[in-house]
C-alpha cells in the first residue's frame, strides 16, 4: 500500500455544466492525503488529451517544498485479468482478495456518501 490502510475519506462532487465538459475534466486532479505526505495527479486522461485507456498522468510527491514530479506509470490491467482468469479456471490465487475488494468498495461508498453530505467519513 502506498499510503496506508484509508481512514477517513473526504470527497466533492463533479459540478457539471451542459456542454462545458472538457472544462470541468479539466478541474479533475485525484488527491491522496497521507499523514506525512501527499500524492497529487496531474489530470485524469480524458483532460489531459491521452487516451482513455492510459491512465499514466504524472504527479507530484511529497510535502512542500520538498514535493517532487512523479511520472505515471501504466497500469497492469492485462496481468489483472490474466489472473482473474487463471483463479477461476485453474484455482489460481485471485489477484486481489475478498477483504482487500470488500475494502476498496467500503472507500467508494464513503467516497460517495462525503460528496452528498459535504463531511468527512470515517472508515
Amino acid at each position: 500500500m502506498l499510503f496506508g490502510r484509508v481512514t477517513s475519506v473526504y470527497a466533492e462532487p463533479a459540478r457539471r455544466r451542459e456542454r462545458a465538459v472538457s472544462a470541468v475534466a479539466s478541474q479533475h486532479e485525484p488527491r491522496l492525503l497521507g499523514p506525512e505526505a501527499a500524492y497529487v495527479s496531474h489530470g485524469l486522461p480524458a483532460a489531459t488529451g491521452q487516451p482513455v485507456g492510459d491512465l499514466s498522468t504524472h504527479g507530484t510527491l511529497g510535502v512542500s517544498p520538498d514535493a517532487v514530479e512523479v511520472p505515471g506509470l501504466s497500469g497492469a490491467h492485462a496481468g489483472f485479468y490474466r489472473l482473474l482468469v487463471e483463479a477461476l479456471t485453474a484455482g489460481g490465487p485471485l489477484p486481489v482478495g475478498p477483504a482487500d475488494a470488500v475494502r476498496a468498495l467500503d472507500v467508494i461508498e464513503a467516497a460517495s456518501t462525503s460528496a452528498r453530505t459535504g463531511e468527512v467519513v470515517a472508515l
